[in-house]
């Protein structure tokens, strides 16, 4: 628009002026419809990447990234730990979710000063779930030993006390850790082995940390086939009882005890140390205590 001015003026006539006047007003407009489109873009992607409680990267964000990560590291070693809050449902539920954000809040501010001094990025996923990416490493053996030294210092600072609206809280954490050297997998299989190694801190009392490892893959791919063979056991008649007598202080038999047994067509015979651990943490232990219940009652009469 600036040439167009200075020709308007050098004509030098009264409809030249009115043009140039017109010019500048337009031009204006133009740089403040431009600077406001410019703005809203700038918000909308940020909105877009990041967390609207927390102002951390979200999960678009962090898959995005770790992905990045992935084709730029390739013959190197980086961790990767996600992070779950232990009975922040219960936190959530009893005190109220405002209380619950600002500890979310103060949660996130304890991840990104920690992860600051460790040169790693930090995002919240969902609900009461973080995760870590760490810098490349040379070899394997010191990038599993700032796992482990990292995510220790991440439980003692997120156990420590927090002052919320006159309540002091405390919360642990369940964290799990995947090492990152296959450019084959993608991000998502990644946060996949770390939420497996997860769980299994969970499965073993919370507050702690797993490295995920191929061990532990074979581990839960073993309760996985269980817990899917189990809920057709009592269809293909696998279930069966055994009646372990009760004996008195006279020695007469006054009652029993009914075990439930598995016989699989496919892992053939399953321990009860097993398989009622995995009916329990699935639901399943209702209906096969309804079946364990009826059959016995059938015995009775």
């Amino acid at each position: 628009m600036l040439p167009l001015v200075i020709y308007f003026i050098v004509i030098g006539q009264l409809f030249s002026y009115i043009l140039a006047f017109f010019t500048i007003v337009l031009s204006l407009v133009l740089l403040y419809a431009a600077k406001n489109t410019h703005a809203y873009l700038l918000k909308s992607r940020f909105q877009a990447y990041h967390d609207y409680l927390t102002g951390l990267g979200n999960r678009r964000y962090f898959i995005e990234y770790l992905d990045s990560s992935l084709k730029e590291n390739k013959n190197k070693y980086t961790y990767l730990l996600l992070i779950d809050l232990d009975y922040f449902k219960t936190i959530n539920d009893t005190l109220g979710h405002d209380v619950g954000d600002k500890l979310l809040i103060e949660v996130s501010e304890r991840l990104t000063q920690l992860s600051a001094e460790y040169n790693n990025i930090v995002a919240r996923l969902g609900g009461d779930e973080f995760c870590t990416l760490s810098d490349a490493f040379d070899t394997k053996e010191s990038c599993i030993i700032e796992a482990e030294e990292f995510s220790n210092k991440i439980l003692h600072k997120l156990k420590e006390i927090y002052f919320i609206q006159d309540s002091s809280l405390h919360i642990s954490a369940s964290i799990g850790v995947s090492i990152i050297n296959n450019p084959k997998l993608n991000a998502h299989d990644f946060l996949k082995e770390a939420d497996i190694a997860m769980y299994e801190v969970k499965s073993a009392g919370r507050d702690d940390v797993v490295i995920f490892n191929d061990e532990l893959c074979k581990i839960i791919e073993s309760k996985l086939q269980v817990e899917r063979l189990l809920r057709f056991a009592i269809q293909k008649n696998e279930i069966y009882l055994q009646y372990q007598p009760q004996i008195n202080a006279k020695n007469k038999i006054v009652g029993c005890e009914v075990l439930a047994r598995w016989n699989s067509a496919t892992l053939g015979q399953v321990s009860p140390e097993v398989f009622i651990g995995v009916a329990e943490n699935t639901g399943y232990i209702i209906e096969l205590g309804e079946y364990i219940l009826e059959e016995s009652i059938k015995t009775v009469v």
